[in-house]
């Protein structure tokens, strides 16, 4: 993958007391969905939007609920580890 710096965007964050970090509209804004994998590894933490489920409808025949296939997506992510 190619990175160009100027699609680097750097920020720095707080973590509340109950662990929520806020992410910035400016980077919110470009992301393809509101569901992320977070990997920690070593002292680094790594946050990956999943790609929309929604943008699969019509593709493929899948059978159940958005809820269902959003578990799904999260339950072969984890496999995956």
């Amino acid at each position: 993958m190619i990175v160009r710096w100027w699609e680097i965007l750097e920020v720095v964050v707080e973590m509340d007391g109950k662990g929520r970090i806020l992410i910035p509209s400016e980077l919110r804004r470009g992301l393809p969905s509101r569901r992320m994998v977070l990997k920690k590894s070593g002292e680094d933490i790594l946050l990956s939007p999943l790609p929309d489920p929604k943008s699969l409808k019509g593709k493929y025949r899948i059978k159940g609920s958005m809820e269902k296939i959003e578990e799904d997506q999260e339950r072969a992510v984890l496999r995956r580890g």
